[in-house]
């Protein structure tokens, strides 16, 4: 069954909607505790390396260091993005990681997502930000609305159903899901999308599918595991997390914007 011990099925398509590869690879979590908890923060070499102040911490109280919450290490990071000059924030640290840190600190390049390069252009450029990369992805995952192609060669292959047209990936809005974490707090995710896979030719419900997309390199956050584990334990339901490679993404988009008169 596709998506086996552990690993993400990495399936690749063209602009044909064919499938070209596919090649496991693993997905990584990152971590999301509560703010209240203590929170160890590792100062990364680059951020070290292009903020000042950074390096002047590092110098003084080593790479790691130990704040009363999350809150106080974001706190941090803000500080030290007005006295480095650097924008520094927190990276997500992923599992398999050797360290003891819940995140990392790195530097935050300033891109020109919210203004334009050159505004007096008669189009503006714009380089795309991570939500943006993160929007993308999904929508590849999730269009169109019935038999989006990867997740239904994906659904294909799960069921085993070669036929073609014997199968409906039909995508409806998703809700949130909560469930108790093992020291007794509550964990909430809310699936990117969730599909229903019925027969085509009696629309009786074969299985549904919570699905959970990233893009690129982010990470998929750890608090959501245990209810990803419990939602996966239901009847009928497959949890899939998904990982989205876009490799020829431009580095910018140009808009032009016209306001119709009436």
């Amino acid at each position: 069954m596709p998506g086996d011990d552990g690993q993400t099925n990495l399936i690749q398509f063209d602009g044909d909607e064919a499938p070209i590869e596919d090649d496991g690879r693993t997905d990584s979590e990152s971590d999301d505790r509560p703010p209240e908890e203590p929170f160890v923060l590792e100062l990364k070499p680059s951020t070290r390396e292009r903020n000042p102040a950074v390096d002047a911490i590092a110098a003084d109280g080593g790479r790691l260091l130990e704040f009363d919450s999350r809150v106080e290490a974001e706190a941090f990071a803000a500080r030290m993005t007005g006295e480095g000059g650097v924008r520094v924030r927190l990276q997500a640290v992923a599992p398999q990681d050797e360290t003891t840190a819940d995140a990392y600190l790195v530097p935050q390049p300033i891109r020109h997502r919210d203004a334009p390069i050159d505004p007096d252009a008669t189009t503006w450029a714009f380089q795309p930000g991570a939500n943006q990369y993160g929007a993308i992805g999904q929508a590849l995952m999730t269009t169109p609305r019935t038999n989006p192609p990867a997740l239904t060669y994906y659904v294909r292959q799960d069921l085993g159903i070669d036929d073609e047209g014997g199968l409906r990936v039909r995508l409806r809005e998703p809700s949130v899901v909560t469930a108790r974490t093992a020291d007794g707090a509550r964990a909430r995710w809310l699936p990117d999308a969730v599909a229903e896979a019925t027969r085509e030719s009696t629309g009786a419900l074969l299985r549904t599918y919570c699905c959970e997309i990233k893009t690129g390199n982010a990470s998929f956050e750890r608090q959501q595991a245990t209810v990803m584990e419990r939602k996966a334990a239901e009847p009928g339901t497959t949890v899939l997390q998904i990982r989205v490679e876009i490799d020829a993404l431009p580095d910018e988009y140009g808009v032009r914007i016209h306001e119709v008169e009436p």
